[in-house]
């Protein structure tokens, strides 16, 4: 952000992501401290996390007292990694666009169901899922 005039960052690290990464089950992109980063040193702005001490729930009942729509604040998954991530393999508008599509239709089948977290994700042949907690392992093909 330098020569943006920039002076701070603001970001919805929650606490989550913060224990995630302590744990070593994911490395979160926006932990920039944990990663060894100063982001006052290296990019010359201040990092502002006003949700850093909630979990989930916690943001939830936030996005609702600030007068949020349900459909912004109880949004599966959160809403997850931004589009661009959930591609695999070249990243173009097109495959963004795909990505975006297949969001609201996951989203849309999942909002009645007991599921809390899902994610649409394009790859290019076959990917492996790991659930850390159960350690089950699914290979899936790929609908595109």
């Amino acid at each position: 952000m330098q020569g943006s005039g920039a002076e701070f960052l603001l970001q919805g690290t929650i606490l989550t992501d913060v224990d995630g990464t302590v744990a070593g089950i994911k490395r979160q992109h926006n932990i920039l401290a944990q990663l060894g980063i100063d982001p006052e040193r290296e990019f010359w702005y201040k990092v502002i996390e006003p949700l850093l001490q909630l979990r989930k729930d916690g943001v939830r009942e936030v996005g609702k007292a600030r007068g949020l729509s349900e459909s912004m604040y109880n949004r599966p998954p959160f809403p997850g990694p931004a589009l661009a991530a959930r591609v695999i393999g070249e990243l173009t508008p097109e495959r963004i666009a795909v990505v975006r599509q297949a969001t609201a239709i996951e989203e849309g089948e999942l909002k009645d169901t007991p599921a809390f977290q899902g994610m649409a994700i394009l790859h290019e042949d076959r990917v492996t899922v790991n659930l850390m907690g159960s350690m089950r392992f699914e290979r899936m093909t790929s609908a595109v």
